[in-house]
């Protein structure tokens, strides 16, 4: 995550896609390739990726406002919408 805060987001993704191949159900793993999936523009992979990680673990509060971004990202603001209470109520 400190590259793609840094801005270095290709060598985030790279870094990601290997983690994701060693821990394919590593929660952690799958929030943080759901965000650099967020920031590519790759939103249909990145709320597929986030699913899987709430799927996981239903309380990790950050996957859904991750998945808030990407469904606002993609215009789909009511279901946009939908996750935002969701993230508060797990926090």
């Amino acid at each position: 995550m400190r590259l793609l805060t840094d801005g270095k987001l290709e060598a985030a993704g790279f870094i990601q896609e290997d983690l994701a191949f060693r821990s394919p159900d590593d929660p952690n793993v799958l929030y943080d390739q759901g965000i650099c999936y967020n920031e590519f523009h790759e939103l249909d992979i990145a709320i597929d990726t986030l699913n899987r990680c709430v799927n996981i673990v239903p309380l990790y509060s950050n996957t859904y406002v991750a998945l808030g971004v990407a469904y606002g990202r993609q215009g789909k603001l009511k279901e946009a919408a939908w996750f935002s209470p969701l993230s508060l109520r797990f926090t």
